[in-house]
């Protein structure tokens, strides 16, 4: 297979693979949650129709049975009297059609009261009724029976009409005559719930209340295009679920239902192929540009082959001149490509070894800058050792006499106090006191300089380090008022340090900056950032007085202090160098007088654990 062949193929392959792969992904994605959403919506607006449905049958029969059961004094009326209360009780919800009152047996006391169709359709328009036809169905489904037991109770609803929905009858027993028991029989239509219904749904969904045999409750001239017979044999399931079932034209309907109370069931349908367009167009798009990204890829291939097949001709000539002998041969490739890049190495090739050969000393400088510096270090390594060593025989000759100076001034004093008259005495022993524990120090902090660390050294994020100086200085920097600000590099490797000992050091730099500054402008600045793939560098910036440039080699050396500006005894840069030095690490100082400061601690990172030269 030839090289244009191959990159055609390629192409091809780069081109399709990850398109058909994207697209039967995002398809297999918005499938997943198009049918979740569609569900989820069908689910809620079911449930939002059940809620109102059980709404409002409860609190039909909620103020029904206080009116009827509570209010009413059935056996003090006269036959008028009750006529006029069951108009009251007609008066009390819109969607009551018809009330009765029953006796014992189950005959009426008196005319039950309800608008027939004769009236105005004005006055029709404003409640349901209930016509003619359906008085003896509603008496023979009046609970009676169950109301006389129980008090009140609910009957199976009447169908609906053509323009009214479903009646549902009620009773409640009351107290007659003569001890007899009476029943209130109470027609409530269901259209408000249907009208509700009908106001709730969208263009494309509806929402529809059907009983526990499937059959609509509201009104059948509008009920009569919808297919529900189909779905009546999966309602006695009884919990809410999304459903997909044919109608009886074999179209494919969504339907999610919910119980409404009643044993009635509220059911939100939409044909699938009006729930599912979306989907059906996002595939068409996906189909064209599959079919678009292979004819572009097609065309593509062919003019990256040809772009490529060329110059590499060229480049095998080339290369056979060289071969051959003729290392004059110059190529000509034109364009910003890499085969014209490939073109300039092979005529440049010559200035590359020269350019080879400055670079090698550039190379020698560095080192030789580099073991410098390891001298250099080295020198102070053993200055440093010196004091150190110098420090601890100090240490030891002056301990002694002084740990008896301290005791004997303690005693002295503690007696002094004890009598008023010498309380001049008992101060100037303090003073003495105090000071020889001063001295004390000192001795302490020589002797440290000497000293080297019981503890191992560990892997520890530099923030901790930091965390941990700063916690020890904060009291003195919320005293003067010194702004803190902290920056720290994200991801940030471990470095390998005695970590309480750096932080010592670290305090130490920190307590120099914060002495150092007594102007209105006092800030501190704490940068933590990764140098190379070796080095972690801690930087201290302060904007205090600054040190003048004939002090600046002698800051870290022991003992020295400038005196009026820094407070201190002389010893705390040289011990964080030597701590820092110890750790493998480097401290170096910049400063401007009138300006600040600028204190770098370079430290090895943990992965290397080599000293810093």
């Amino acid at each position: 297979m030839s090289v244009r062949l191959k990159l055609m193929t390629i192409v091809l392959f780069v081109a399709l693979l990850p398109v058909s792969i994207s697209a039967y992904s995002m398809l297999s994605v918005h499938s997943e949650s198009s049918n979740l959403r569609l569900a989820e919506l069908h689910q809620k607006n079911a449930e939002l129709g059940a809620t109102f449905s059980k709404s409002y049958l409860s609190n039909a029969v909620s103020v029904l049975e206080s009116l009827i059961r509570d209010r009413i004094d059935w056996a003090a009326l006269s036959s008028d009297e009750r006529t006029q209360v069951l108009w009251l009780i007609y008066e009390q919800l819109d969607g009551v059609v018809i009330v009765s009152l029953l006796d014992e047996a189950g005959n009426g006391i008196g005319p039950s009261v309800y608008r027939d169709v004769g009236e105005s359709a004005e006055a029709l328009q404003e409640r349901p009724i209930i016509l003619a036809s359906q008085l003896s169905a509603f008496a023979s489904k009046l609970p009676h029976a169950d109301a006389l037991q129980e008090g009140s109770a609910i009957g199976e609803a009447l169908p609906p009409t053509d323009v009214e929905g479903a009646t549902l009858p009620l009773a409640f027993s009351v107290q007659g005559t003569a001890g007899e028991r009476w029943v209130v029989g109470v027609g409530l239509s269901l259209s408000p719930v249907c009208k509700q219904l009908t106001a709730n749904r969208s263009e494309d969904t509806r929402l529809d209340l059907l009983s526990r045999t499937g059959a609509s409750l509201c009104p059948t001239a509008e009920a009569s295009a919808i297919p529900h017979r189909r779905l009546a044999a999966v309602l006695p399931a009884a919990e809410p679920s999304t459903l997909h079932y044919p109608d009886s034209s074999g179209r494919n309907l969504l339907a999610a239902t919910a119980p409404a109370g009643a044993d009635w069931t509220i059911v939100a349908t939409q044909f699938a192929s009006t729930a599912f367009a979306p989907r059906r167009r996002i595939q068409k798009q996906i189909v064209f540009w599959i079919g678009f990204g292979v004819l572009g890829a097609l065309v593509a291939g062919v003019f990256l082959a040809r772009g490529i097949t060329r110059p590499i001709a060229t480049l095998s000539h080339a290369t056979g001149q060289i071969a051959a002998g003729r290392y004059d041969c110059q190529l000509v490739i034109e364009g910003g490509d890499e085969f014209a890049q490939l073109s300039n190495a092979f005529n440049i090739m010559s200035a590359e070894v020269q350019a080879w050969n400055t670079e090698l000393t550039m190379r020698v400088d560095e080192r030789t800058k580099a073991l410098t510096q390891a001298q250099e270090q080295l020198l102070e390594s053993k200055k440093m050792a010196a004091v150190a060593s110098m420090s601890a025989g100090i240490a030891h000759e002056i301990n002694n006499p002084l740990t008896a100076v301290i005791s004997f001034a303690q005693v002295l004093e503690a007696r002094a106090r004890r009598d008023p008259a010498n309380a001049k005495q008992a101060s100037i022993l303090g003073k003495l006191t105090e000071s020889a524990l001063r001295i004390h120090d000192i001795v302490k902090r020589m002797q440290r300089l000497s000293e080297e660390s019981a503890r191992g050294m560990t892997e520890t994020p530099p923030s901790v380090l930091l965390d941990g100086a700063l916690n020890k200085v904060r009291e003195k920097l919320q005293a003067k008022e010194i702004e803190l600000a902290q920056t720290l590099e994200e991801d940030l490797p471990n470095v390998f340090v005695q970590p309480d000992q750096l932080q010592h050091a670290l305090v130490q730099v920190l307590d120099n900056s914060i002495n150092a500054m007594d102007g209105e402008s006092r800030c501190i600045t704490i940068t933590a950032k990764r140098m190379g793939d070796d080095l972690v560098q801690l930087e201290i910036v302060d904007t205090g007085r600054g040190i003048p440039a004939s002090a600046m080699k002698k800051i870290f050396e022991p003992f020295y202090t400038l005196k009026g500006e820094w407070r201190g005894q002389g010893l705390g840069l040289a011990e964080a160098k030597q701590i820092i030095a110890a750790n493998h690490g480097t401290i170096r100082a910049q400063s401007t007088v009138g300006e600040g400061t600028t204190i770098s601690i370079l430290i090895p990172v943990a992965t290397e654990r080599a000293h810093l030269v």
